[in-house]
Formats: structure tokens, sequence, C-alpha cells
């Protein structure tokens, strides 16, 4: 987990991060949010015994009173559907703040 926070990068900060106190409802879209993806066969298999969810962090950290809602936005698979993008878009324009 330290390297693991050592290693993030933000591209871009508009000010969203970090959420101040008064952030009532975020929206966090994208499959990986809730199932991460862990790569790797062969010499380079990765067995994650204890993985980090970032929807389940978040939660963890969000403020009392602050309302997560997920969306995923594609397909486990990756592959694009109207209904779930649909439904991702109509979640963050609810939000204060879609991460």
């Amino acid at each position: 987990r330290k390297a693991a926070a050592q290693c993030a990068v933000l591209l871009k900060n508009d000010g969203v991060l970090p959420l101040g106190p008064g952030v009532k409802k975020v929206a966090v879209l994208g499959n990986l949010a809730k199932k991460p993806q862990f790569n790797g066969t062969g010499c380079a298999a990765i067995n994650a015994r204890c993985p980090d969810i970032p929807f389940d962090e978040l939660a963890a950290l969000a403020a009392p009173g602050c309302q997560l809602q997920f969306a995923p936005g594609y397909t486990a698979d990756y592959q694009i559907d109207p209904a779930l993008l649909a439904e991702a878009a109509k979640v963050a324009a609810e939000a204060e703040v879609a991460l």
C-alpha cells in the first residue's frame, strides 16, 4: 500500500481533490472502481491476496453524510454498452463531484 500510495499520479487537479467536508454526493464511475484488474501470467502472475477496492476505500474515507453513487459505464470486458454509459452520465450529472 505504501508503494502504491507513493506511485499514484494525479495528472490534473482543478481543485477537486481533496474533497471538502461539504461534498455530499460523489459519483464513482468505471467498472474498475469495484472490480480492479490484476494482470500477469507465467512468471509475472499476480496473486492479489488483500486487494484494495477503490470504491470501498473511498467509502471508508468519506465524510459522514457523504453519499457515494457508483456506475460501471462499460461492461466487464470493456465493451461499450449504451445503457451503462447513459446510467454513468446520469449518475455523474446528479453528483457534485465525479471521480
